[in-house]
């Protein structure tokens, strides 16, 4: 076997390798006779983008029958010879989100009854796709959605939020579109594989209301600004809900979800030396709990004395309430907690990382972790926990997981490697 660490990225690399969309994206649609607009959007769109181009222009004899647009993260390079490149922030919108989805609208607001649109979504769509209403400026739509990210809220809750101060989510690029038909193709970053959560929903009914928002901002202790409050008093605002006429010709399906990525790593771990554990696709809740959860179950497992190594590997999407002034995410402040509740042990190492390759506010998609992480840097460790700046202790005491992006989003990985007490030197 190799060492801990390069076993670790290794399958975490085989992970995102099983993200591959090639295998599951169907004949796109190509209106017979209208026009087809097709957008790729969110942290998958240069994949989707990609393989959308390669078979279309195989079924069409090198030629492009649509107009299309990849709307990705500043900083992403999108090889596409056909999809013009739009550019937006994550996981907070900017101005450029702004720019970006206004061209986005022009086009879809010139479709008719003989066009289609087609979308090919991905996680990350709900900041880079972004046009509040027009009483709401920019800044207190950040702030808002600053809050929430902070508040420890999970992405359902953020979700309802950001569509109800929006005029492109929760179905309203549908509607925008009616009369044409829409098409939406979906890789899954969310728990339940829920439509109207994944990217909020451009395309599809909202089954989250007005009154869920106000809810959700005052159980965050959240206070908005005076533009929100109007804004979500209005019942004219209310996003699109199931049975409306817009839907009528709505089509919506789901390429890859956590639980398919996981199921296709099966065959991976099946040809190495350990017995491989599954603890789920859909786990939820603090990152701090879940990584005591996972500690205690490592600990107790190598006191078992296995005589092989035993893998744990889990995903889902953990929260963070930010109560510091630190940089991190999720699966940073993850793996610093559980090498806080792992003390060291010696035949524990693990790894958590988004499948995105960003994990948070960081530039770095995780961290990971061996039995010398926190020595002599305990205390130090401590701290940054409690300052919520895992990105900060790893880029300084080492231990950053480095990818770049993965142009998938299939939500976190966990990977808790035990070894047998005979492997340990």
């Amino acid at each position: 076997m190799s060492s801990p660490e390069n076993l670790l990225k290794k399958i975490f690399d085989d992970f995102i390798q099983q993200c591959d969309i090639n295998g599951v994206l169907g004949e796109i649609p190509i209106a017979p006779q209208g026009r087809t607009l097709i957008l790729a959007i969110g942290k998958g769109a240069i994949q989707l983008a990609q393989a959308c181009e390669a078979q279309l222009l195989k079924r069409f004899q090198g030629k492009f029958p649509a107009t299309a647009y990849a709307l990705c993260r500043h900083g992403e390079i999108n090889p596409c010879q056909h999809f013009k490149t739009l550019f937006g922030s994550h996981p907070l919108p900017d101005q450029s989100s702004i720019d970006s989805t206004r061209v986005i609208m022009e086009e879809i607001a010139s479709l008719g009854e003989q066009d289609s649109l087609v979308c090919l979504l991905s996680g990350g769509g709900s900041a880079l796709l972004c046009q509040p209403p027009a009483i709401i400026p920019l800044q207190e739509k950040i702030n808002v959605c600053d809050a929430l990210l902070r508040s420890g809220a999970d992405i359902r809750e953020i979700n309802c939020v950001r569509k109800h101060i929006s005029t492109v989510k929760g179905g309203q690029l549908a509607d925008l579109a009616y009369p044409a038909n829409v098409y939406c193709f979906a890789i899954s970053d969310v728990v339940g594989d829920i439509p109207d959560v994944i990217a909020s929903g451009p395309t599809v009914a909202d089954s989250s209301s007005q009154a869920d928002t106000i809810d959700i901002l005052k159980r965050y202790q959240i206070t908005p600004a005076a533009s929100i409050v109007q804004h979500l008093s209005e019942g004219q605002n209310e996003t699109v809900k199931p049975g409306e006429r817009c839907l009528e010709r709505n089509h919506f399906s789901i390429l890859l979800s956590p639980k398919q990525a996981f199921s296709r790593l099966q065959s991976y771990l099946a040809m190495l030396d350990i017995d491989a554990h599954f603890l789920g696709a859909e786990l939820t809740g603090e990152a701090r709990q879940l990584a005591l959860n996972h500690a205690r179950l490592a600990i107790n497992t190598a006191n078992s004395q296995p005589v092989k190594a035993q893998l744990y590997i889990s995903g889902g999407e953990a929260t963070v309430t930010v109560k510091g002034t630190g940089k991190g995410g999720p699966n940073t402040e993850y793996a610093l907690a559980l090498a806080l509740a792992l003390n060291g042990h010696p035949q524990i190492h693990a790894l958590a990382a988004d499948s995105d390759g960003i994990d948070g506010s960081g530039g770095n998609a995780g961290g990971i972790i061996n039995p010398q992480s926190l020595i002599g840097v305990q205390v130090d460790a401590e701290q940054y926990l409690l300052n919520n700046d895992s990105y900060g202790f790893f880029k300084r005491f080492g231990g950053l997981l480095e990818t770049g992006p993965t142009y998938t989003n299939v939500n976190d990985f966990r990977a808790i490697l035990v070894l047998p007490s005979s492997a340990v030197t």
